[in-house]
């Protein structure tokens, strides 16, 4: 009997090792991360510690650096404004900004973040499914810090949510 038992406690042992492992790779679906190193251009990979962000990057505009939108910009999720620091982004004519299918937009993620995105033109989507969990769609302006979305002119698009 304690033989018997053993094997089960075995085998939910392993299964509850298993499910961890498969939450935490589920729970980091960005493959890649960088974050803003320069003023400037969205497009030039000097303004990016690990280069231009890609459909499926996770990107920080943080360290007081303002980000200007290119046209085709993409990104996986784009924090703007993070871990007590603060971050820019300018959106003009012409330019275009789209979050992957799984991802959006966090300004001032932090107690002590401020985010802010000023828009004057241009297009930005969050895509996502409805109903499909925070920052999945979505634009979180005010994630525990401060965030401002000054829009003056363009396309905004949100799959889900405005929060």
């Amino acid at each position: 009997m304690s033989r018997q038992l053993w094997f089960s406690t075995f085998g939910i042992e392993a299964f509850s090792a298993a499910l961890v492992l498969a939450l935490l790779a589920s729970a980091n679906v960005q493959a890649q991360t960088t974050v803003a190193a320069n003023n400037g251009d969205w497009s030039d990979p000097l303004n990016w510690s690990a280069g231009v962000p890609a459909a499926g990057t996770h990107a920080a505009i943080n360290g007081g650096f303002t980000h200007d939108v290119t046209p085709g910009a993409v990104v996986g999720l784009l924090d703007i404004g993070a871990g007590g620091q603060t971050g820019n982004l300018t959106i003009g004519a012409g330019a275009d900004l789209t979050a992957g299918p799984n991802a959006g937009f966090r300004l001032g993620v932090g107690v002590g973040s401020a985010g802010h995105v000023t828009m004057t033109g241009g297009s930005v989507t969050a895509n996502g499914a409805l109903g499909s969990g925070l920052v999945n769609g979505d634009i979180l302006i005010g994630d525990n810090g401060v965030g401002t979305w000054t829009m003056s002119d363009g396309t905004l698009t949100v799959a889900d949510e405005i929060l």
